[in-house]
């Protein structure tokens, strides 16, 4: 699906003949398209929202996040998108996690990104306690948050309106909590 003008369209035929041509092993096998809410490999960093947030104050708090110190652990498993629409809550409680096309190993902030897109102040502060991050991880975290938003933005104003509110808040959250 096309959300764009000027996109490369991509159907199952096309897709059939990658397979075919780039794994044979795999030629044979059926290819239906599978519908998605989600974007990959589009990056839009702070300008193309300005206007719809501040640009001035979104665009500090990713310098300070730069400044924080890289990961140097032992990579762990990640989700990578933390968001609330990849979280399923039933009863008051959260019951699953869905959509793991970003999983893999990595930094452990960027699953810490709930911490601006699911919580608000209160939530974040018990979501930390919980989680017992260190300043760097924080930072770090505060970015990939601020990235992963400032990205949707501009993305799907007309075709997702409601993901380009969702990431609105999470931006507010992200510059809201910059002086804590």
């Amino acid at each position: 699906m096309k959300m764009h003008d000027g996109e490369v369209g991509i159907d199952a035929g096309l897709v059939r003949r990658l397979v075919d041509g780039q794994f044979p092993r795999l030629a044979g096998l059926p290819v239906s398209p599978v519908q998605s809410t989600g974007t990959v490999n589009a990056i839009y960093r702070i300008d193309s929202s300005r206007g719809v947030i501040d640009g001035d104050a979104a665009t500090a708090t990713w310098e300070r996040a730069l400044e924080a110190p890289a990961w140097e652990g032992t990579p762990v498993w990640i989700h990578g998108d933390l968001l609330r629409p990849n979280l399923l809550v039933g009863g008051g409680r959260l019951s699953a996690v869905i959509d793991f096309g970003g999983a893999g190993i990595g930094d452990p902030a960027a699953d810490v990104i709930a911490a601006w897109s699911v919580f608000g102040p209160a939530g974040r502060e018990a979501f930390r306690g919980a989680l017992d991050v260190d300043d760097g991880t924080w930072s770090r975290a505060r970015g990939f948050a601020l990235h992963q938003a400032a990205m949707i933005i501009p993305y799907y104003p007309e075709t997702n309106p409601g993901f380009v509110t969702l990431a609105k808040r999470t931006i507010d959250e992200v510059l809201a909590d910059i002086g804590a």
